[in-house]
């Protein structure tokens, strides 16, 4: 990771870290997407009966944590996940503990933040965690194949990613964090670089919050009715579900 790209978002993180907040419908929509319901073990994964009653999680990591609400709110969501959130960017590792420490003991004991590239590695786990999502984030490591190589070593063989992508359609949503480093890639070149990482892919869809943000109910329905209506290929961002 070259030095001038963390100094950067060091620097957003300290100046408008709210920038970075994921909102909460988009959220609520990326749990339902990977199957985490509210402390319901049972409705995620096939498991054995044993691996409750010996008190295990099972472990969620959080690739691009930045401020850290998700990683947090995902640990309230099910009492049965270990929850770890990653960022190179050492202020907003600082953001996230800060904010851990203001929560009750039992998540804090289910979470942990920790300053890492995961271009480089994912905090040294191999086959370790069972969910990884990777929102936001993947267009800005500058080298992509070596962050998906490293994220699919982090994973059990029956785990399962979700990836939040900038899709390089008619719609474009740019962001000032091209002043740095924003990669913006189309739905086919997405596709080809997860399957050559060895990813399967599950499922391809929409951001939902491309409608949600609309206070207005009108314009809300519309923009839900135009987002279904038109290709994949032409929206602004895309949600990936795959597995090893």
């Amino acid at each position: 990771m070259k030095q001038k790209i963390i100094d950067w978002y060091n620097n957003k993180y300290k100046v408008k870290p709210e920038f970075f907040q994921l909102p909460v419908s988009a959220r609520e929509d990326l749990w339902k997407l990977m199957g985490i319901d509210k402390d319901n073990p049972f409705s995620m994964k096939p498991i054995k009966k044993k691996l409750l009653w010996n008190g295990q999680y099972w472990a969620v990591l959080d690739a691009g944590c930045g401020v850290g609400d998700f990683i947090i709110e995902t640990a309230q969501q099910n009492k049965w996940l270990y929850c770890m959130g990653l960022d190179f960017s050492s202020e907003a590792i600082k953001i996230c503990k800060e904010k851990l420490s203001k929560q009750p003991q039992q998540i804090q004991n289910r979470c942990s933040f920790i300053c890492e590239n995961f271009e480089e590695k994912a905090y040294n786990r191999i086959d370790y965690f069972d969910y990884i999502f990777c929102i936001g984030t993947l267009e800005h490591t500058p080298n992509i194949f070596n962050a998906l190589d490293s994220l699919y070593s982090a994973g059990k063989k029956d785990c399962k990613y979700l990836f939040l992508v900038p899709n390089k359609g008619i719609i474009q949503n740019i962001t000032d964090q091209q002043e740095i480093n924003e990669n913006l890639y189309s739905l086919k070149e997405w596709e080809r670089f997860f399957k050559n990482a060895g990813f399967q892919i599950k499922n391809i869809t929409i951001d939902n919050y491309h409608w949600k943000k609309y206070n207005n109910r009108v314009k809300r329905n519309f923009m839900r009715l135009f987002y279904k209506i038109i290709p994949l290929k032409y929206t602004n961002t895309l949600i990936f579900i795959l597995e090893k």
